[in-house]
């Protein structure tokens, strides 16, 4: 596990260097991490409980009793 000095560390390294070449390398592992199945999963994971936060807070959502009254009523059909 990387210590929160550590990451300041590597991101001052990042920031302060002149090598061209390090950053091209450090820009497509970062991407490759972000694009791999596990970062798509947690990226769409994020993005959904974000738009249910934000569903909730703007009123459009179902409470168990609305749903239950639902279930009920399609199960008379």
């Amino acid at each position: 596990m990387t210590t929160v000095f550590e990451r300041k560390k590597i991101a001052e390294l990042v920031l302060t260097t002149q090598d061209e070449v390090l950053l091209e390398k450090v820009k497509v592992l970062i991407q490759a991490k972000l694009n791999s199945p596990k970062g798509n999963f947690i990226r769409k994971y994020n993005k959904e409980i974000a738009d249910a936060v934000a569903r909730v807070r703007s009123g459009k959502f179902v409470t168990e009793q609305d749903a239950d009254a639902i279930l009920a009523e399609w199960e008379r059909k």
